[in-house]
């Protein structure tokens, strides 16, 4: 309220002391409740009317009525600008721990409670009857509880179920029978404070359960699924109603729920635009000759119009947009179902082949439902498939089906037909090995920038190396060509290291998708450890580690915690799920193989303790990354067109602050048009249009300036309209402007303003239409740099230092904000502090404190986080 320059009073109930006692805290507060209905605090109050609590407050702020409502205060200060992030004076920003979220669904919360509730009476009921085997279920449930501690339901086993089942429900209940669905927003840190609850019940289980005090294990299973229950089945969380108390008597400070409660509508606004369905038109195909050329050719312009977000989030298409690297969770499934038949072959473990035969099967569907409409895609859309093949990411992933034969021929080798092994392992190893030859061929004759090298090019030595380990299982025949296939994998892995890892310590990898290809890096020495072994083997069947083996393995270890701590780091995580995460799935299942087989060469109990380990986090890895594709799938969210942005895509989302900044400025002149005299309203409006006209004179400047010039140097002409449609929009502005420095008449400057907030649209559509996608298919990565280089260098340093966080605090979503940050850090990494010291002035503590979680580098000197660059 203060920043907002409105004068107010409160009240601390638990502080409110008065004789006689109805008149204290207490007893106002229970008189309150009474009154209004109301339960919670606070009760907020504008010109005596209640309008509500704080969730309340903040809607009526974000509609634009809070102004309207709080009346004419002439002496008021307006002020947009929220105290900053990096303010002495600014509250220290609290919430949920680590990466658990600030806002859950509490219906993912109950099915979870369910889960929990059932898990626990069958370990309640086997400790009961003293069966030593539950521990590995109360270990289970433990480790899913730490998950959920750290992360939320996204990382963890029975959350990731119940994310499903939501998405189930949302689709068969929202989208087809019409209901009303969609999340029942909750705060964060409660829940986790209940899961911490769980960590240490599930702890005192399996600690009973391990010195087999039977009785004890059994009470608290008993316990732990009696208060599960409550959450599942009766929506009660014990572990919130204590969190609420530990709250009142100061135990918590209140202020944990303050990202909860300044991002609800963030949240909401997030998912509705998520979740959306408006039915956009198909893309317009659009061709542009070269002006004075006097005829088409072969290289003229050629884009297409309309590919909105409203677009790539609705279009869901099974064929057109199943992608290649999708094979990667194919890979990851058929893995685990072979690591589970070593671990039938292993002595040491001997593991029911019934569990590898289930999951043989079980990876075999989703290998027809990932598998079937690429095929599909190679015969309808064959265009697209050369498109993925002649794109320097994309194409690495043609090897994995290649590899996934080769994994499938060990699943069939000794139980179902060896011939079949034979002929898929010839498949998949000699069309591998051609790809691998043919990509390292083009590697080295095509022209290229760093910004294309990533960890996917580690796939094709992995392929390889697979080949060598499989071959001579299926025939000792084969191990003089599976020597080839591992000579040629170890030049490739070695000299791809040595490339790669520079890559990642001093260039900056901006998009988090291409990061998780970081994980295939512990995938070659563990598959070349397992390779070298069975190369070696004297014994057909029987597979040990020589001290060659061993040192591969233990590169492989080491490298696997790096990535462990890059994840920790929050480098390689990421609150979405996008497909590219199942880069995590074969290497984690390829270092468990690995652990098997060291464990069946050393032979201690803490060899099995590691092997153990690193199975679970295989199956764990496999189950989860399984759970959320199909989830995602209920959603719609798989099967859709790519969303693809670089340097120059600072511009767009420029463009969609200013749109955020319109839509406030509009609601507010029209309150004042019904009440024109109203002098808040009409300051608000003056500072709200005042840092509107701005930011867009400012990009109106590098438009005109630097970006649409550029343009036409590619195609000359092309930005003409653009650079037209710009002029006219400021010409505008300026009109606008002069109305709204006067005392304005409402009606006429709700009129104006209606007028212009339409033109604004069309200018800003038309540069995401017909400029964004030029840059996209035809301007490479480092001229996409050089041209924000050349914006940076062309404007005024002034106006950045206002510009730039007016954008950041003004984008209506975390992800859209992260991305205009990390846009720019592409451009200029070495400016990175310099742009978190001119937005950490502008934004508010809030915004500060999520941006620099998911964008640490920006944070500047002095501030907490902050390392020299």
């Amino acid at each position: 309220m203060a920043n907002m320059g409105v004068h107010f009073v409160y009240i601390k109930l638990d502080q409110l002391e008065a004789s006689p006692a109805e008149f204290a805290g207490p007893a106002v507060l229970q008189h309150l409740q009474q009154l209004t209905g109301q339960r919670t605090v606070p009760f907020v109050y504008i010109n005596g009317t209640l309008i509500g609590g704080c969730n309340d407050t903040k809607q009526l702020i974000e509609s634009g009525d809070f102004d309207m409502l709080v009346g004419d205060d002439s002496g008021a200060k307006i002020s947009l600008a929220n105290l900053a992030g990096v303010d002495l004076s600014a509250p220290s920003v609290t919430g949920a721990l680590f990466e658990f979220p600030q806002t859950v669904d509490g219906r993912v919360i109950r099915w979870t409670g369910v889960q929990v509730f059932v898990v626990t009476v069958v370990i309640a009921a086997m400790s009961y009857l003293e069966y030593a085997s539950v521990k590995w279920l109360s270990v289970g449930l433990l480790t899913d509880f730490c998950l959920r501690l750290y992360g939320g339901a996204g990382i963890s086993p029975l959350g990731s179920l119940s994310m499903m089942i939501a998405a189930l429900w949302d689709l068969v209940g929202g989208r087809w029978l019409k209901r009303d669905t969609g999340p029942v927003w909750g705060a964060g840190p409660p829940k986790q404070f209940a899961v911490s609850v769980g960590v240490m019940f599930s702890t005192i289980i399996v600690v009973l359960q391990l010195t087999k005090q039977w009785q004890a294990a059994t009470a608290f299973a008993a316990t732990l699924a009696f208060f599960a229950g409550l959450e599942g089945f009766l929506n009660f969380c014990a572990g919130c109603w204590f969190f609420g108390h530990a709250i009142r008597f100061g135990i918590i400070p209140d202020t944990v729920y303050m990202q909860h409660i300044n991002l609800l509508s963030e949240t909401k606004y997030t998912w509705d635009e998520f979740t959306k369905v408006v039915g956009p038109p198909p893309p317009e195909r659009v061709s542009h000759e070269f002006a004075g050329h006097g005829g088409p050719t072969k290289v003229d312009l050629h884009y297409k119009t309309g590919k909105t977000d409203d677009w790539e989030r609705e279009d869901f298409a099974l064929v057109r947009h199943s992608k290649i690297a999708f094979q990667s969770s194919v890979i990851g499934v058929a893995a685990i179902a072979a690591l589970f038949k070593l671990m039938a072959l292993s002595p040491r473990f001997a593991t029911p082949n019934l569990i590898w035969e289930i999951l043989t099967l079980l990876s075999l569907v989703h290998t027809v439902v990932m598998t079937a409409p690429y095929l599909a895609k190679m015969i309808v859309h064959p265009k697209k498939v050369r498109s993925e093949w002649m794109h320097p990411a994309m194409n690495n992933a043609f090897s994995v089906p290649s590899m996934t034969l080769a994994v499938y021929a060990f699943l069939s080798w000794g139980t179902y037909s060896t011939a079949l092994a034979r002929v898929l392992f010839w498949a998949g190893s000699s069309t591998g090995t051609l790809l691998a030859v043919i990509t390292v061929g083009n590697w080295l004759s095509t022209m290229r920038h760093d910004g294309h090298m990533n960890g996917s090019w580690m796939m094709a030595p992995v392929g390889l190396y697979i080949y060598a380990v499989v071959g001579p299982i299926i025939d000792r025949g084969y191990t003089q060509v599976c020597f080839l296939f591992f000579g040629f994998a170890t030049i490739m892995w070695l000299v791809l290291f040595a490339a790669l890892f520079p890559r990642f310590a001093l260039g900056h990898n901006a998009d988090p998708r291409m990061r998780m290809f970081a994980a295939i890096w512990f995938a070659s020495p563990a598959v070349a450890s397992i390779a070298w072994a069975v190369l070696n083997s004297p014994v057909l069947g029987v597979w040990f580690m020589d001290s060659t083996s061993q040192t591969l393995f233990y590169m492989a270890i080491g490298i696997s915690m790096v990535i462990a701590w890059m994840v920790w780091r929050h480098f390689l995580y990421a609150e979405k799920f996008f497909m590219q995460m199942w880069a995590f799935g074969f290497p984690t299942a390829a270092l468990a193989w690995a652990a098997v087989l060291y464990d069946a060469t050393v032979q201690t109990a803490l060899t099995k303790v590691l092997a153990t380990c690193l199975v679970a986090l295989a199956s764990i890895v496999a189950f989860v990354l399984t759970v959320r594709t199909y989830t995602g799938i209920l959603r719609l969210k798989v099967f859709i067109a790519e969303h693809k942005w670089g340097p120059m895509s600072q511009l767009p989302l420029a463009q969609e602050s200013m749109r955020a900044m319109l839509r406030k400025i509009k609601v507010t002149s029209e309150h004042l048009a019904d009440h024109p005299d109203n002098a808040r309203l009409q300051a608000t409006l003056r500072s709200q249009w005042k840092q509107f006209a701005t930011v867009n004179e400012f990009y109106g400047g590098l438009k005109k300036n630097t970006c649409f010039p550029q343009i036409n140097t590619y195609f000359p002409g092309h930005a003409n309209m653009a650079l037209r449609m710009n002029d006219e929009l400021l010409a505008a502005q300026d009109k606008v402007t002069e109305m709204v420095q006067v005392t304005p008449n409402g009606h006429v400057l709700c009129e104006a303003m209606a007028a212009f907030v339409a033109q604004a649209g069309s200018t800003y559509d038309y540069v995401e239409d017909n400029i964004k996608p030029v840059v996209r298919r035809y301007i490479a990565g480092p001229v996409q740099k050089k041209i924000m280089v050349d914006c940076w260098d062309d404007a005024e340093p002034s106006g950045w230092w206002e510009v730039l966080p007016a954008v950041v605090q003004n984008l209506p979503m975390h992800g859209q904000r992260v991305t205009f940050v990390r846009a720019f850090i592409w451009a200029m990494p070495e400016r990175c502090q310099q742009f978190g010291t001119i937005i950490s002035l502008g934004v508010d503590p809030v915004v500060w404190e999520r941006l620099t979680h998911s964008v640490p580098e920006i944070i500047p000197r002095g501030d907490d986080g902050w390392k020299r660059f």
